[in-house]
């Protein structure tokens, strides 16, 4: 690749700090080529887009986006859909393409200049039908910083960076899509390379038959693997902790890697077919998860696990109890109420099943027996955002039935159940109940959550917090120490 490597080694400066790419590479068949862009970039002359073909590169010591060289988009990431960036080339005859580089730079302190999330590359001979070629950004990168960039420079708040991309195609129109996920994009040339007669034959590419559609499904995609990988991230640190036999550990391993080359190779239309909203995500997440359970039950943990930790803090589908089975902390609920008073309090449930669970959730002796009316459950869904984040966010209201709420719990995934309260017509005192878990498959008992109790409180005691209610409004407390739920 003689005319690639001139590209990356001719580093040398001029008294202004700029370079002309004619003086680099004879080769470049961009050189002075119409460029289309959309969106225009704001506070920029229209006509000033010219300037990313003009041949000229900055090689100077200051920020690339300060310079006159430079072309740049500024919050491309605000709105709804978070709008991408199109650049499209035109060198105005069908050539044999090589490859292309794209001069830009960015900082991991600045908001606006962050890494890339994709540069999805396409070439076109009329304009109208395109092959699409590769993503310069590999969904594994952290922050979307390229792996080949050398320690040094990630320690550096500032870094000018050069994406090569490989074509091997025969073409007249090249189109750059660039997504972002923070700020903007801001670059000062492009630079495509002539191929040989016969390169283009080489090249790898897709078909594309609608662009939009194109763009649209495979950012889904790449969105999805990044989610599912994060996933398998999480399960890995289980394995870690779970300090199993070498074979177990050794067959998990396998497992998990056999997933990640699943989750590389998830294409649009698989990821579309079986996509839901909430996890399990698809079918290949569900898999997943079945390996995080096989993990949890080599750890002694109980079928259905039950922990607390605060309901505001975040909780993630793969999470576990931090502590051993044997030394989990018994989950405390610890409520102050009254009459006509709102509150809520949550506990969470993993499975360590092969299966999932549809769980039922009663209530034994509390007022209003197995489903009381004042108490309301919620199964906490979790869903993707736009970050390539999970979170436990939705909070349906579980279905009810004569014996109690059903909360379905896939295998190997903590599930938080919320429980919204809003007593009415309660009396003041002492109750003691039973929270029962158990298991729809086979009717069996699963786990008792003890709960101390609503405890009357008196005129004197809630005066110096609220006034003066009177006792017949006041509910008292709830409370969860152990295996007993009492009111």
């Amino acid at each position: 690749m003689p005319c690639l490597k001139t590209t990356l080694v001719a580093f040398y400066f001029t008294a202004m700090g700029f370079v002309h790419s004619s003086e680099i590479n004879s080769q470049n068949i961009a050189l002075n080529k119409p460029c289309a862009v959309s969106p225009l970039p704001k506070n920029t002359d229209p006509l000033e887009v010219k300037k990313l073909t003009d041949g000229v590169f900055y090689q100077g010591k200051g920020m690339l986006w300060d310079q006159k060289e430079c072309v740049g988009w500024r919050k491309l990431n605000i709105g709804p859909l978070r709008q991408y960036l199109s650049i499209t080339i035109d060198l105005q005859n069908i050539e044999n393409v090589k490859n292309m580089v794209i001069s830009t730079a960015f900082d991991s302190y600045l908001v606006n200049v962050r890494w890339p999330w994709s540069i999805m590359v396409f070439s076109s001979e009329n304009g109208a039908n395109y092959n699409f070629h590769q993503d310069l950004v590999e969904p594994s990168w952290k922050l979307a910083c390229p792996v080949e960039v050398s320690p040094e420079l990630k320690r550096q708040q500032y870094t000018p960076y050069k994406y090569h991309a490989e074509l091997n195609a025969k073409c007249r129109f090249i189109k750059l899509i660039i997504s972002v996920s923070h700020g903007g994009f801001f670059c000062d040339e492009m630079e495509v390379c002539r191929g040989e007669n016969n390169s283009a034959a080489r090249g790898e590419k897709i078909a594309v038959n609608n662009l939009e559609d194109f763009i649209q499904h495979y950012r889904f995609n790449k969105k999805l693997k990044i989610v599912l990988s994060s996933e398998i991230i999480n399960i890995k640190n289980n394995l870690i902790s779970a300090r199993l036999s070498p074979d177990n550990h050794k067959k998990i391993e396998c497992q998990l890697a056999s997933l990640e080359e699943n989750v590389k190779n998830l294409n649009g239309s698989s990821a579309d077919r079986d996509y839901r909203a909430t996890a399990p995500f698809n079918d290949l997440h569900r898999r997943i998860l079945r390996v995080n359970a096989e993990i949890l039950k080599n750890k002694q943990l109980d079928d259905l696990s039950l922990w607390h930790k605060n309901r505001w803090e975040p909780l993630a589908p793969t999470e576990i109890p931090a502590s051993s089975p044997g030394l989990m902390p018994r989950p405390v609920i610890d409520l102050e109420m009254m009459n006509h008073e709102y509150r809520s309090a949550a506990f969470n449930v993993t499975n360590t099943l092969k299966e999932d669970v549809i769980a039922n959730i009663g209530f034994k002796d509390m007022p209003g027996g197995m489903t009381p009316e004042f108490i309301t459950l919620h199964q906490v869904e979790f869903v993707g955002t736009e970050e390539q984040n999970i979170v436990a966010d939705p909070l349906p209201i579980a279905p009810k039935t004569a014996t109690g709420f059903k909360i379905a719990i896939p295998s190997g995934m903590t599930r938080q159940i919320w429980m919204t309260f809003a007593p009415e017509k309660i009396k003041p005192g002492d109750y003691k109940a039973t929270i029962i878990i158990a298991n729809n498959q086979n009717s069996r008992e699963v786990k008792f959550l003890r709960v101390p109790s609503f405890q009357g409180v008196t005129r004197q005691d809630f005066g110096m917090a609220i006034g003066s209610p009177t006792s017949e409004n006041l509910l008292g407390r709830l409370f969860c120490t152990g295996n007993e739920f009492r009111m």
